[in-house]
């Protein structure tokens, strides 16, 4: 997997006044790609995209990225997937993490980082369906 985050590292100034600037002309989120499918009963693949985090840097992926839910829940359970970023001044940075985290997650609740979508899954062991996922709206 080959992630790209782009921010100016090494100039204190430039890279906090440029990812200060990227995030005050936009707003945090996906720009495109992160499109998730289902794969297998258990398996959601999140396609590759750009997206927008908080503190202005932008964070890319050029392969796909796959989650597993085993076991399926027997109790309805609601999915956030997130990406998060901790920012830290060493050379390359530190890669941002994604995470299927269990609750509905406003994106006030995802301080650094943000929600790409939800995975609503009724329980019962059903296999997982494209109804089950509401992918956060593209900026």
């Amino acid at each position: 997997m080959t992630q790209t985050r782009i921010w100016n590292y090494g100039d204190t100034f430039t890279s906090f006044r440029g990812t200060t600037v990227m995030g005050e002309l936009h707003s945090p989120g996906v720009f495109s790609g992160y499109d998730l499918s289902i794969t297998d009963t258990d398996k959601i693949e999140v396609s590759p995209g750009f997206l927008l985090l908080p503190s202005g840097i932008l964070v890319g992926e050029d392969v796909p990225i796959e989650f597993i839910i085993n076991p399926l829940p027997a109790v309805a359970t609601v999915y956030t997937l997130t990406c998060r970023h901790t920012d830290s001044d060493i050379i390359g940075g530190q890669a941002a993490l994604y995470a299927l985290e269990v609750g509905e997650l406003a994106p006030s609740a995802v301080v650094d980082g943000i929600p790409i979508a939800y995975i609503y899954y009724p329980g019962g062991a059903v296999v997982l369906n494209p109804a089950h996922i509401v992918q956060s709206r593209k900026i």
